[in-house]
């Protein structure tokens, strides 16, 4: 099996001439800190119509990755092929979209789908699938109807698969279409397909499915975008529970195949892979021809005229130009301008009818359609159109790489127009230092992992190899001491921006120690281990008396505490709205794998409404599974995207808590690539804002 990128992005080049233009726009996006892997799809009815092979779309996308200098990967998909027309693209593809609508209603043995029955006892109940609110209620009777539909279609699948394996090898990444049938698979139903792939061994990597609503060619989503939404959460729900629970590769992802330019969608898209961390396949096929033509007529003169032409010869034969795409159009031929008013128009008027934007008031869907659809006019012309194309080449790469970019990659993948490009570095806001000794940290065990120095060399070497480029140091003992010891390492240490030490809060000389450790640049704040103290020391009034005084000295305060102390915490910050504080290790809740606790939620969520609440670290999560002695990945992500829903994107930065964290992990980089992983679906700047800059503008220090 060759491993499929986790974002991929399947964009059409039907005469070969776009190439280059379409990787530029894959090349800007990752400028712009979005990495996606361009693939490059063409089916056997385009290369039927326009007349070309299989091997000119390899020949089209190798060369623009030579000539342009790419070095990430790539892929060319055979698009929705079937046993009987596969073996054209066998050399040439690495992709295989395998087609099996024909097979999809099609009656199975009925061996066959007792058999099914037989290995999959727990269909027969309820099952319950993390992301869906109620358990499914599946029985027997869905399974055998949902085997009846579609149990031959994966066999079908199945005999593609092998044979392509046959002939070619196991190096190329499967996806099957489940796409064109009547209605959407219901999340029982794709639980029971995904099932049964799973029992015929195809390593599938990327899978299809139906959605409600219209995905006409060329235009807009028509539908309930809420009912859209729904049925993609929960498609990404089956197939996380499905990988787990039938072994299917790790890289299975979801497929939509849009049509082209389902703009409206791309929000609930992104905003459900943000909250998942799940991959997506997208398939925009049909653009890249629309800015062809748009990009013709830009240029005006013959290739304005040609641009008019093409749409006056679709008028002509529009009805067999429709004819196989009729469930996929809405034109009104009422709204199609006559041939007459379309070659009096200007360059101006005909990209207006053309461009998709609907708060243009020249734009036109019934004629976007049909030029959609019209790409067979220009086949017929042959090189002719081709000439073209290489003539307006500058035009046309223009429109094809800003269309892709701007309207497709940027929306889809990011959350802003404009983007800011994080540098691959972090800022780690939390770990601790100490010499250790049994005296001065008896907090440790002696047969820990953590009873032993970790000092300034040990904290190097871990930043390095992390990727880390600036932390900031916390206290660890509950002393004046180690705050003395630190600000003297910090000095000695570059990567180290900014010290969060203890200081005698409640000693009645509190302001002489705090004008003290503040000449120091370095210190920016001061914790006590709250954490530790009953929930009336928190309203102490000489604790309040030195809590005060932090302003003054320009100091943020580290508060620590558990779960079960947000109450009194709430009840802290309610008496110092004036110093800004700055949650540690979100809160610590008591975390159990399979579950965000509702108590945890409630409290964060009052405790965010404070405007003082400068920030919130997530960190120190790891240590905090007691029940569990292996955190679950899903878990930690569910508890991130709550925390950045709850505190916004402006208010959580990231720690690693080491060497604490060393209880859980192996090392130090272990949390930083799953802090990257959870980030990785956010935009740049957001990426950005947690990873680096919020950190900065809390504690108050330049990178």
């Amino acid at each position: 099996m060759k491993p499929c990128p986790k974002f991929t992005f399947g964009a059409g080049d039907r005469f070969t001439q776009a190439a280059h233009a379409q990787l530029q726009a894959f090349i800007a996006a990752k400028d712009c800190g979005i990495d996606i892997t361009p693939v490059w799809n063409k089916s056997n009815r385009e290369h039927e119509i326009i007349g070309s092979e299989p091997r000119s779309t390899r020949n089209a996308a190798d060369k623009a990755v030579a000539d342009l200098g790419w070095s990430g990967e790539y892929l060319v998909d055979a698009d929705h092929i079937g046993l009987e027309t596969v073996d054209r693209f066998i050399p040439n593809s690495d992709f295989f979209t395998l087609d099996v609508a024909d097979d999809i209603g099609k009656k199975p043995d009925p061996a066959d789908v007792e058999a099914f029955i037989s290995r999959h006892p727990e269909l027969l109940d309820a099952v319950a699938i993390e992301g869906i609110d109620k358990p499914l209620k599946i029985g027997r009777e869905l399974v055998e109807k949902t085997a009846h539909q579609f149990l031959k279609a994966v066999q079908g699948a199945k005999a593609i698969y092998d044979h392509i394996n046959l002939n070619k090898g196991p190096e190329f990444v499967t996806e099957v279409s489940m796409d064109e049938t009547d209605n959407p698979q219901t999340p029982p139903e794709m639980l029971i397909i995904l099932a049964a792939i799973a029992d015929e061994r195809i390593p599938i990597q990327t899978i299809a499915p139906k959605f409600s609503g219209r995905f006409n060619k060329g235009v807009d989503y028509v539908g309930d975008l809420a009912q859209f939404e729904r049925e993609f959460n929960n498609d990404l729900a089956v197939i996380a529970h499905a990988v787990k629970t039938y072994g299917l590769p790790d890289s299975l992802k979801l497929s939509v195949h849009s049509g082209s330019d389902k703009f409206s969608i791309y929000g609930p898209m992104r905003k459900a892979l943000a909250r998942t961390g799940a991959g997506l396949h997208i398939k925009t096929a049909g653009t890249n021809w629309l800015e062809e033509v748009i990009g013709l007529a830009a240029s005006g003169g013959e290739g304005l005229l040609l641009a008019k032409e093409i749409y006056v010869k679709a008028l002509q034969k529009k009805e067999a130009l429709c004819q196989p795409y009729a469930t996929v159009i809405d034109i009104d031929e009422d709204r199609l301008p006559s041939p007459e008013v379309v070659n009096g128009w200007s360059s101006e008027q005909f990209v207006a009818a053309l461009t998709h934007d609907p708060s243009n008031p020249g734009y036109n869907p019934h004629f976007r359609q049909l030029l959609h659809v019209g790409f067979k006019i220009a086949a017929q012309m042959g090189e002719r159109y081709r000439d073209a194309l290489r003539t307006h080449r500058k035009v046309i790469s223009q429109c094809v790489t800003h269309n892709l970019l701007e309207r497709h990659i940027k929306p889809l993948f990011a959350s802003c127009n404009t983007l800011i490009q994080p540098d691959g570095k972090m800022i780690d806001s939390h770990h601790h230092l100490w010499e250790y000794s049994p005296r001065e940290y008896p907090w440790i065990p002696k047969d820990s992992p953590l009873a032993q120095s970790y000092l300034i060399p040990e904290l190097e070497a871990a930043t390095v190899d992390a990727g880390v480029s600036a932390t900031v140091v916390v206290q660890a003992r509950q002393s004046i001491e180690e705050s003395d010891w630190l600000i003297d390492l910090a000095d000695r240490c570059d990567l180290i921006r900014g010290i969060v030490g203890w200081v005698p809060l409640i000693r009645a000389d509190v302001r002489e120690a705090l004008e003290r450790v503040s000449r120091r640049p370095k210190f920016k704040g001061v914790r006590h281990v709250l954490q530790e103290e009953p929930e009336v020391y928190f309203l102490r009034d000489d604790l309040h008396r030195g809590l005060a005084q932090l302003p003054f000295f320009g100091l943020q305060f580290d508060l620590l505490i558990f779960q079960r102390q947000l109450h009194a915490a709430i009840q802290l910050v309610d008496r110092q709205p004036e110093v800004g504080m700055i949650v540690d290790h979100i809160a610590k809740p008591e975390a159990r794998n399979g579950r965000v606790e509702d108590g945890w939620r409630t409290g964060m969520r009052e405790l965010a409404r404070r405007d003082n609440i400068l920030g919130v670290k997530f960190s120190g999560l790891v240590t905090e599974f007691g029940q569990d002695p292996i955190p679950d990945p899903g878990t930690i992500r569910a508890y991130f995207m709550e925390t950045v829903e709850i505190f916004g994107v402006d208010r959580v930065m990231i720690g690693t808590d080491w060497p604490v964290c060393l209880l859980r992990l192996e090392a130090y980089r272990d949390w930083i690539r799953t802090v990257r992983d959870l980030t990785a679906a956010l935009s740049p700047a957001e990426q950005l804002a947690i990873e680096q800059t919020n950190c900065q503008r809390c504690y108050g220090f330049e990178r």
